[in-house]
């Protein structure tokens, strides 16, 4: 980019000067060639820097780095963030042996009512003192917090031992008989998340919620024909079972 100049545009100023200039602005950072020149009347004048093309390229390369980044960062947090899958078996021990997981604080025992859902609260060692605390109560002993539950039902017990208990609950609390459904929500529930575990067992098309209804049950949708039903149920159950159940409740309508 070059700065054209006559020589009557600078009166003042001879032929070698001006060649001089020249030489000069050409030397110039590309950007900055025409920042300064000067009008008929000798003044030195500004005139606007030919940047906008520049700017629209840096502008298309700044979105482009910035959709890059984004992506990348969505990459590393469903690596890292993401929880484990549950698969055909039983992943609620492995996720709650991880949540109640603490190197720092000696994760211990958990208080748990039988019959619930949900364990109450758990336990740890404390470092300095070994005393057993309950977490998340502002450093409460574990004698101190159940005297205050006294007489509520909870008892303290390793996690092995209580979840058994919490997804016999959960079984208890969410499965349900075979309900028969329209075509309409059958194709509803297909297409609203990605189907788990879409297979045909004896005839009998079965899918399943990805989106779980609480620990390891989730909703089950069974076709046989043109016949639809849909129930909670755990996600060990085998396909083999559910098809002898949509089986039988055809035979018998």
């Amino acid at each position: 980019m070059e700065i054209r100049m006559e020589s009557n545009s600078c009166p003042a100023m001879g032929n070698a000067s001006l060649h001089k200039l020249r030489k000069n602005c050409r030397a110039l950072p590309r950007g900055l060639q025409r920042a300064q020149c000067s009008n008929h009347d000798g003044e030195t004048v500004r005139k606007p820097w030919p940047l906008r093309a520049r700017l629209q390229k840096n502008l298309k390369l700044f979105y482009f780095s910035a959709c890059l980044l984004s992506i990348s960062w969505q990459a590393i947090h469903i690596n890292t963030a993401r929880p484990a899958k549950q698969g055909d078996e039983s992943n609620l021990k492995t996720t709650m042996k991880n949540a109640l997981k603490n190197d720092e604080l000696g994760v211990c025992r958990v208080i748990y009512k039988p019959g619930e859902r949900h364990i109450q609260s758990t336990t740890y060692i404390c470092s300095d003192t070994g005393i057993e605390r309950v977490q998340f109560t502002n450093g409460k002993t574990l004698e101190e917090y159940m005297a205050e539950k006294a007489g509520q039902g909870f008892e303290v017990m390793p996690y092995e031992i209580a979840a058994p208990m919490i997804e016999a609950a959960q079984i208890a609390e969410y499965c349900r008989p075979w309900q028969e459904i329209t075509e309409e929500q059958w194709w509803n529930a297909l297409e609203v998340l990605p189907p788990e575990k879409w297979k045909t067992a004896n005839g009998v098309e079965i899918f399943r919620m990805s989106e779980y209804t609480s620990g390891t049950v989730t909703e089950h949708y069974a076709r046989l024909g043109d016949r639809y039903f849909s129930a909670n149920r755990d996600i060990r159950t085998a396909y083999a079972d559910i098809s002898g159940e949509i089986t039988g409740l055809c035979r018998a309508a």
